[in-house]
């Protein structure tokens, strides 16, 4: 990803970042955010561990692109700000692989975009079964963990090369 931060994920699997925006997340605005190697966003810095959402044990606000443990050893995590026009951060998660098994891998973006609260998510070589979706929980969810858009929980073959999702927020 050209013009890209790469981020090294410590012991604790997350790492902050200041936002160089404001985001809104559920109508809360968030000038930070942790990467996580779930394959997630949280913006509460809360951590937890995705079972389905909504969920009170997950992080929260969060946006969930994979909701699994991923190694990284091999992969990488790479921050990118669209400079040009100052109006969109990309977070990618480059070749991670599932904790769980072998074999089982994909690369997928996380896409927020300034002022709007719209947040695309993005997939590309996605291989194996469990990376298609078998164990991923795909959503976002609000702060109190009792609020959630959900686009997949734990279902084979929802997640494909290029899929790509798009969470709009819906105004009062």
């Amino acid at each position: 990803m050209p013009g890209a931060t790469r981020i090294l994920m410590g012991p604790s699997r997350t790492m902050e970042l200041a936002l160089p925006f404001a985001f809104d997340v559920y109508g809360a605005s968030f000038s930070s955010m942790w990467v996580d190697a779930q394959g997630l966003l949280d913006f509460g810095g809360r951590g937890g561990t995705i079972s389905s959402l909504p969920s009170l044990t997950a992080p929260r606000p969060a946006i969930v692109a994979f909701g699994w443990p991923l190694r990284l050893a091999n992969a990488r995590v790479c921050m990118t700000n669209a400079t040009t026009t100052g109006s969109r951060v990309t977070v990618e998660f480059l070749d991670a692989e599932l904790d769980l098994t072998s074999g089982n891998a994909l690369t997928f973006e996380i896409v927020l975009t300034q002022g709007t609260g719209v947040v695309d998510l993005l997939y590309r070589d996605v291989e194996g079964s469990f990376a298609s979706g078998l164990y991923a929980t795909v959503g976002i969810q609000d702060a109190t963990g009792t609020v959630a858009t959900v686009y997949a929980h734990r279902v084979g073959g929802t997640i494909y090369d290029g899929l790509g999702l798009r969470f709009t927020p819906v105004r009062p």
